[in-house]
């Protein structure tokens, strides 16, 4: 399936149901989200802007070198993705897996760069929804 067509498939989903979550990556959602309608102060756009801040904030994967010297294949690759959904309205949650962050990663510094986004991006609500050893996930949702 092309891209076109998965991000025309994603935005149909979105629209028609009530209650939904769909996983993307970080570009596919950069390239739905002009496809939505705005509504109250969710603002497609806007929430664009946000989201291509976060992927600035969050570090590509960095594993140095492999045995052999050469830099491992996985480094610059981006890790973290997103959720958008409705839960009664528009709901995006995104997801870390800790394993690829730098082991001295700041979440504190992160959650704060993400409290002012949200803000920017006029989110209703917003906060941490888990913070362990694993993973970090934020959801961000528009009433």
């Amino acid at each position: 399936m092309d891209n076109e067509l998965l991000n025309s498939a994603i935005v149909v989903v979105y629209n028609s149901v009530r209650e939904c979550q769909i996983q993307i990556t970080p570009a596919q959602l950069e390239s739905i989200l002009p496809q939505l309608d705005a509504y109250n102060d969710f603002n497609p756009d806007q929430v664009n802007a946000g989201v291509c801040q976060i992927n600035k904030t969050i570090p590509v994967i960095d594993f140095g070198n492999t045995d052999y010297g050469t830099p491992n294949p996985n480094n610059g690759r981006v890790h973290h993705h997103f959720l958008i959904g409705v839960e009664g309205s528009t709901v995006l949650y995104l997801q870390i897996r800790k394993a690829y962050m730098p082991k001295n990663f700041n979440y504190e510094k992160l959650e704060a760069e993400l409290k002012n986004i949200a803000q920017f991006m006029k989110a209703d609500e917003y906060w941490i929804t888990n913070n362990d050893q694993r993973e970090f996930i934020y959801r961000f949702w528009w009433d």
